[in-house]
């Protein structure tokens, strides 16, 4: 509890929070840290990422950087969740994040590991006003989004589940080619 207390003052969250926004805050740090996976191709690693200074994060595999945003380009609070997967097929997992741009547009960015470093981009992104970030409902275990191979093809897609406006749920799947995600 410290720790995640700490953790809390050091991105600038006051520790008086209520008990739902606290357990927000902690299931987006439990979602970005034991993130198993062979990074390198090989040996299965650990991954986490976490809050580096203003509006940035690292990536850290068994303890050592293998990737840092720049400064105000990533918000580590508006990640959703992350899951591992093999996204372009090379044998080395890579990890996916669904990250929250506000106004209601969200987009996949895609961490590629060339087993050393991972390579940051985004795969698809909703636009503005097409994706609530507050209708992604957890799956099994609490996780927000699960690397599954839906078609077969030898690519890790990632599976969503998404609550419309008509209350009506149904698991969102965005599919791998590769370099990019479509539906």
């Amino acid at each position: 509890m410290k720790v995640l207390q700490r953790f809390l003052i050091a991105i600038g969250i006051a520790t008086t929070l209520g008990v739902s926004q606290f357990s927000a805050i902690e299931e987006v740090y439990s979602q970005t840290s034991g993130l198993r996976g062979k990074f390198d191709g090989r040996n299965l690693q650990e991954a986490r990422i976490r809050l580096v200074g203003e509006l940035a994060v690292a990536v850290e595999v068994n303890g050592q950087q293998w990737f840092a945003s720049r400064r105000g380009e990533t918000n580590f609070s508006q990640i959703l969740g992350c899951t591992v997967g093999d996204f372009n097929r090379d044998g080395k997992s890579d990890i996916t994040c669904l990250y929250d741009y506000g106004n209601f547009d969200v987009g996949i960015w895609v961490l590629l590991s060339d087993g050393r470093n991972f390579n940051s981009s985004i795969w698809w992104r909703s636009g503005r006003g097409n994706f609530n970030p507050n209708a992604v409902v957890p799956l099994e275990g609490g996780v927000r989004m699960v690397s599954i191979d839906n078609n077969a093809d030898g690519l890790s897609d990632v599976k969503i589940r998404y609550r419309y406006p008509n209350n009506i749920i149904t698991d969102l799947v965005f599919y791998s080619d590769g370099t990019r995600f479509y539906r």
